[in-house]
């Protein structure tokens, strides 16, 4: 059997297209001013990164906080005027938002539903 491993200074984030068709789902709900199809896209976003066997338990912690962070400021900027949408990379690029205790919380039932229950959220931030 032969494994080739692969260290590269960034991650390819316009590769995971699955996740960025949703950002551009949620961004045109967004701007359509759905707040409840927002939310349940937003649900959706959490499930394929967390399910991503190409992200590091570090990256979908972080993945998942910043597109919240950015859809919440987009949103809020967007009021009234058309907004350019973002792909993942710049979006990946933004500064890691605050943690608070409740995705604290929720971010450690997903890890002890997933395989990896044996770390906490504190590993990842």
């Amino acid at each position: 059997m032969l494994f080739r491993l692969e260290k590269r200074s960034t991650h390819d984030w316009e590769s995971l297209s699955d996740i960025q068709e949703l950002v551009y789902k949620a961004q045109d709900s967004v701007l359509d001013r759905k707040p409840k199809q927002t939310q349940e896209i937003l649900s959706s976003i959490k499930v394929a990164v967390f399910r991503n066997v190409y992200l590091t338990k570090t990256d979908r912690v972080q993945m998942f906080m910043k597109i919240e962070s950015y859809l919440r400021e987009f949103g809020l900027q967007s009021a009234g005027q058309q907004m350019p949408k973002l792909s993942l990379y710049p979006i990946m690029q933004r500064p890691l938002p605050v943690l608070n205790p409740e995705q604290a919380a929720d971010f450690h039932r997903l890890f002890k539903l997933s395989c990896c229950n044996e770390y906490t959220t504190k590993n990842f931030l």
